[in-house]
């Protein structure tokens, strides 16, 4: 492949780490958003032959149903809401597209997730000084925390085993700081899942050596848990309150959207819902919760919509036979389910690094196929 084959390619990913680099404050990263949605929407169209395929399919009719109910609604209102979506589900075609015709490899996949976490991490302590500033010393959550939840799929791909628990622990270490309850919950499940697989497992084959490496990473890492929430009131509180039941608004969000729905008398509304983005309206604030905002703005038939995303995402794990994608494409599968209960797992941009990943392993999965396969999109190869 030429030079010139490759600069598209590696300007998206940049553009990419820019973005997560500086933040959509900057008008910089706003045009390497822009390069990034250059980029979606040709991928997109050279995607469409692929649209038989179960993940190709999920994602167009979840950009299908937010498209057409963005359209009839107040534009200029929620566009930025609807850019957010459209980044976050659409660069998933762009790390698809190059996957399936093997111009994108796990090397470059690794690169770019240990420089996406470098810039995130830069990006998270400017955001967090500038949070305490504004706070008088008092500390708060941190949404940018959610990013390094969806990094840990990543970490499989990382062979050298010392480096990837380093890289664990040190995500830990950011999403504690963030004190996102919901993004603890889903790392710490992630985290167990990912030693499982590449340490315990592995027990036999190497010796009982990735024991002990998990060994140790346990010890560390219960040891920092316990060293950020000691040092960290607000933390403490955040954790007292979920054990207390406290949910922080939720609660009222929650009960405000499925309220309005569920006594709904009319029919229509009941089956196509309120419009896009009405949760605002609803409840005064986004669902932070899929299902919800789906409900909201779509109704019955958002849900249905929802239903069959998750279906096809499912549909294509199962036919992935690499046993290290299947184990990606699981926890990639979880972590977008989880989000979707806890926070919002599709319409934020700090989710692209997971759509890209997604469309990286089931791009390359497709690739496998023998020829006449892939034409028909019948089953992989046994």
């Amino acid at each position: 492949m030429s030079i010139i084959n490759k600069i598209p390619k590696y300007m998206v990913l940049f553009a990419l780490i820019a973005f997560m680099f500086l933040g959509l404050a900057s008008t910089t990263a706003r045009g390497m958003l822009l390069i990034i949605f250059v980029a979606i929407m040709a991928c997109m169209i050279r995607s469409i032959e692929y649209i038989h395929k179960p993940e190709v399919m999920g994602i167009i009719l979840l950009l299908i149903i937010n498209t057409i109910y963005f359209i009839f609604s107040d534009i200029s209102r929620h566009s930025g809401f609807y850019a957010n979506i459209i980044l976050s589900l659409g660069i998933f075609f762009f790390s698809y597209y190059y996957s399936i015709k093997g111009k994108l490899n796990e090397k470059e996949i690794v690169i770019t997730f240990i420089l996406l976490m470098l810039a995130t991490s830069y990006r998270f302590f400017v955001e967090r000084e500038e949070m305490l500033f504004e706070r008088g010393g008092n500390q708060g959550t941190m949404n940018l925390s959610y990013a390094f939840v969806v990094f840990m799929p990543y970490v499989f791909y990382v062979k050298n085993k010392i480096l990837s628990i380093a890289l664990v622990i040190f995500a830990l270490f950011m999403v504690l700081n963030g004190a996102k309850r919901g993004a603890i919950l889903i790392f710490l499940l992630s985290a167990v899942y990912y030693i499982y697989f590449e340490y315990i497992r592995q027990v036999k084959k190497f010796k009982y050596t990735y024991l002990v490496i998990a060994a140790i990473a346990l010890v560390v890492s219960c040891y920092l848990m316990k060293d950020i929430y000691i040092s960290n009131e607000y933390l403490q509180s955040r954790i007292e309150d979920t054990i207390e039941g406290n949910t922080n608004g939720r609660e009222y969000i929650y009960r405000m959207i499925w309220g309005k729905w569920s006594t709904e008398q009319n029919i229509l509304k009941l089956i196509f819902g309120y419009g896009f983005c009405s949760s605002m309206d609803i409840a005064g604030n986004r669902a932070h919760n899929d299902w919800l905002e789906l409900l909201a703005t779509a109704g019955l038939l958002g849900i249905i919509f929802y239903l069959v995303y998750m279906t096809k995402l499912i549909r294509s794990r199962n036919e992935i036979q690499d046993p290290l994608d299947r184990r990606v494409m699981t926890l990639i599968v979880l972590i977008l389910f989880m989000k979707s209960l806890f926070s919002m797992s599709y319409c934020s941009v700090e989710n692209m690094a997971i759509f890209l990943l997604l469309g990286f392993v089931t791009g390359r999965n497709r690739k496998r196929l023998s020829p006449r396969q892939s034409m028909h999109g019948e089953i992989l190869l046994r």
